[in-house]
């Protein structure tokens, strides 16, 4: 186990003459005393979407299972996760639209591989299918899903008694359904709130094959790394054999380190080898109104005698100063 490398979540540095305070800390919540949550979903074909859209094809209804429940009891797909703000918006929603449509511009349905039988070959989807993958017009039917989630999600915590509503977790999912149709499905519960203010990882296991694509097979993939986890351990960070790391099973990571001038930088892997998520880039535009420069070059074990900080992020999270990594191998 390595020493602590971040003492605390607030980080003081000096640019030039003046003094900057860069804080990394999630909004915390009192907890609600039972789980409450909700499914919406959107049945799509090519003669659905020939018409304008209709309110009344998104149906919703109460969740008895978590988000990650729900992605593993669906259709295999693409998805992303998002929070609301103020309880009613959603934080960077066109990133998380353009994100399910990069991943399944990159995911290849089962009707489009060379296996598939000819009267697979064009189901009544084509149309449909390339809306999706086309982040300028996949709103009109993925905002109203989302939106019905949450409207359920927040009158289930209203009549719960609740007068607290809280912040959302919103997962949305595009799949291609047995009934040879394309979904769209949104679950909505309440977001996470840490009582953490630091956490502990551990570095091991292999990066992901294709980063890039948001694929509801990773929530099963990952669970055999999850399940791994020793006691008090709080995320699981990817490396390679040449020791960089890219990023935890459902977090970015990042480290906060002086460059060869002694200016403090914020280093993080490569953009194209992982998985940047909404709150990742809010921290690098941070870092860019400060003048702290972002360099987008793999961590290495070997160097993490010269980190100052390092923290994870994702949705949930926020950002979470890590105060110790755990190295199995001892490498």
């Amino acid at each position: 186990m390595s020493p602590p490398l971040c003492p605390h979540l607030t980080l003081h540095c000096f640019l030039g003459s003046s003094r900057c305070r860069l804080v990394l800390l999630g909004a915390r919540h009192r907890p609600m005393s039972t789980f409450i949550a909700a499914e919406s979903r959107l049945v799509l074909d090519d003669s659905v979407v020939a018409r304008p859209f209709e309110p009344a094809a998104v149906s919703s209804k109460p969740s008895i299972v978590n988000a990650k429940d729900f992605l593993l009891q669906s259709p295999r797909g693409v998805y992303t996760t998002a929070r609301s703000v103020n309880s009613y918006a959603i934080m960077d929603l066109s990133a998380h639209l353009a994100r399910l449509a990069t991943s399944l511009q990159g995911m290849q349905l089962p009707f489009e591989s060379a296996d598939a039988a000819p009267a697979e070959a064009t189901p009544p989807v084509s149309k449909t299918l390339g809306l999706m993958r086309n982040p300028e017009h996949n709103s009109t039917w993925i905002a109203p899903v989302i939106r019905q989630s949450m409207a359920h999600y927040y009158r289930l915590v209203r009549d719960s008694g609740e007068s607290n509503l809280g912040e959302a977790k919103i997962t949305a999912l595009i799949t291609y359904s047995p009934a040879g149709k394309i979904e769209i499905r949104s679950h909505c519960e309440k977001l996470p709130q840490l009582s953490l203010s630091s956490c502990r990882v551990a570095v091991y296991g292999m990066p992901r094959k294709t980063a890039s694509v948001k694929d509801s097979q990773w929530v099963l993939d990952r669970a055999h790394l999850e399940s791994s986890k020793a006691p008090g351990v709080h995320e699981v960070l990817l490396i390679d054999s040449q020791n960089n790391i890219y990023e935890g099973l459902s977090s970015n990571f990042a480290v906060l380190k002086k460059d060869s001038s002694g200016t403090i930088v914020l280093q993080t892997a490569p953009l194209t080898t992982v998985l940047p998520g909404t709150v990742l880039k809010m921290i690098t535009g941070v870092c860019a109104s400060l003048g702290i420069p972002v360099v987008y070059e793999f961590p290495n074990v070997r160097d993490r005698h010269e980190w100052l900080s390092a923290f994870i992020s994702s949705t949930s999270r926020g950002a979470l100063c890590v105060s110790s990594i755990d190295f199995p191998d001892e490498r």
